[in-house]
């Protein structure tokens, strides 16, 4: 085909052409000259009941600003906008509580000391040192439902409005049965004395969307130094001591409990935990060469499950009431104004 002269009609009109294709808004002009179907008016109503950008093909320019409109890319920004509660934490997920309050072994220091049946009843500001912790689970906006695991009569009285739940051979097997019941756990103990709102809403906000068990933990570098002792895990990356929080919400949760309750029995002897996952990994965590990432890559695939932990820099989410001492320190704080929201 010969090419057109200078000065050719043709040519000169379809210089015009694109020159219009290029000015802001022209589409949205052609679309109202041209209606889709043959209906007056059509192409441009269609156009404006769309959210810019969706659907719109390469090439396309937004006729608010004349910016060139990719495919999808309205749904991308509205994406970005739009508040993503998963995002968002602690709205995210709705849980169901469970708190622990069996025994551990015949005698418990702390029931000793206190002349009482069971630590869960010691006195803290005239209170049961468990009505703290059900005070901070209901004052929590994660928090749906509460459960109490407990076999005995009076830590199920000082209860009050809580489920009560039976107990299994171990805290664990207790946390296998209770996922039977519901799909989303989250777990603590009933000698959690320093357990606030607060607290609950940094674990559950720290909680990943993918997991099938995320695992509270405190760095050494957030407990002062004090009267009470903690189990840390000597890691390449620091020390790390259990927060006694858990959450459970994926298909594999119930498994993963399950496998845990073998591991149960050394969680106070990080040598032992270390060996029970596999040779390779005591070998690393002796020399010291075994991160918080790689701990819980290697305990996820012995699990068969993804396990994730969630650092809290937070020192009251390390104390538990397991020796006179620790409720000595759980009896000071509170004492001292370090109360959850809805204390009386």
């Amino acid at each position: 085909m010969a090419a057109a002269a200078p000065g050719d009609p043709g040519r000169d009109r379809g210089h015009a052409a694109a020159r219009r294709a290029r000015r802001p808004g022209a589409h949205a002009r052609r679309q109202h000259r041209r209606p889709a179907g043959g209906r007056r008016g059509a192409g441009l109503s269609l156009f404006h009941h769309r959210r810019p950008g969706v659907g719109a093909g390469r090439g396309r320019r937004d006729p608010a600003n004349g910016r060139r409109l990719d495919a999808g890319a309205g749904l991308r920004q509205h994406r970005r906008q739009r508040p993503d509660a998963r995002r968002a934490g602690v709205t995210a997920k709705r849980y169901t509580a469970l708190v622990l309050a069996g025994r551990r072994g015949v005698t418990d220091p702390v029931a000793t000391s206190e002349g009482i049946a069971h630590k869960a009843l010691a006195q803290v500001g005239g209170r049961p040192l468990i009505a703290w912790v059900l005070d901070a689970l209901r004052a929590a906006s994660a928090v749906a439902d509460i459960m109490v695991a407990t076999e005995e009569a009076d830590v199920a009285h000082a209860a009050e409005g809580a489920t009560i739940v039976p107990i299994a051979a171990s805290p664990a097997a207790t946390v296998a049965l209770a996922l039977g019941t519901t799909p989303s756990l989250l777990v603590t103990t009933a000698d959690h004395g320093l357990l606030s709102p607060a607290l609950i809403e940094a674990f559950c906000a720290g909680v990943p969307r993918a997991y099938d068990i995320a695992v509270g933990v405190v760095p050494r570098r957030a407990v002062a130094s004090g009267p009470t002792r903690r189990t840390f895990y000597r890691l390449a990356d620091g020390d790390y001591c259990s927060a006694n929080l858990y959450a459970f919400a994926g298909p594999r949760s119930a498994a993963a409990a399950t496998f845990w309750v073998g591991l149960e029995a050394e969680r106070k002897n990080p040598v032992r935990l270390a060996a029970r996952i596999g040779p390779t990994t005591l070998l690393r965590y002796a020399l010291r060469r075994l991160d918080l990432a790689a701990a819980f890559a290697l305990l996820s695939h012995r699990a068969h499950a993804a396990i994730a932990p969630v650092v809290l820099d937070d020192a009251d989410a390390a104390i538990d009431v397991d020796t006179p001492e620790d409720l000595a320190l759980v009896r000071a704080r509170l004492s001292a104004g370090r109360r959850c929201d809805r204390s009386p």
